[in-house]
Parts: C-alpha cells; structure tokens; sequence
C-alpha cells in the first residue's frame, strides 16, 4: 500500500503526509510498524513499539513486513 500524494515519497513539500491514512496511521498492513503504536503517541497503545529499536537497532521481532529492514537500513546508513 502506498499513497502517491504523500510527502514522504516524494520531494514536493505541497503533498500531504499520509493523506489517504493506509500508510503511516491505523494502516492495518500486516507484520508493518503503525505510527498508531508509537511510544511517541500519546495516549500510548496497549501495543507500542519504538521506532529507534526498530529502524536502529534493527530490532524487528513481530515486523515482518518485506520493507521494514529494507528501511531500516536505508535511515541508519543515511544517519552515519
């Protein structure tokens, strides 16, 4: 699932982040981190995770979505 009006897969700052919400937010793709469950949103859900142990650490355990250690290295090796 990928929305092509989203700002964060393009470099035009006049797209949306997420505007179709199956992205990012409550996006009900399997094994794929939602931003929902981020410990950074708050009220906390009763199923958090942390993007820094995730995409850094590489941490992935329950993520098993194709794309989540394909972007973790993408951000940590952009980071370094």
């Amino acid at each position: 699932m990928e929305c092509v009006s989203d700002i964060l897969k393009s470099n035009d700052s006049s797209q949306k982040i997420d505007s179709k919400n199956n992205t990012y937010y409550r996006h009900n793709i399997e094994g794929c981190p939602d931003l929902a469950n981020s410990i950074f949103v708050t009220p906390i859900s009763s199923d958090p995770w942390t993007p820094y142990e995730v995409f850094c650490e590489k941490n992935v355990g329950r993520f098993t979505h194709k794309d989540v250690l394909k972007f973790a290295d993408r951000v940590c090796n952009a980071a370094s």
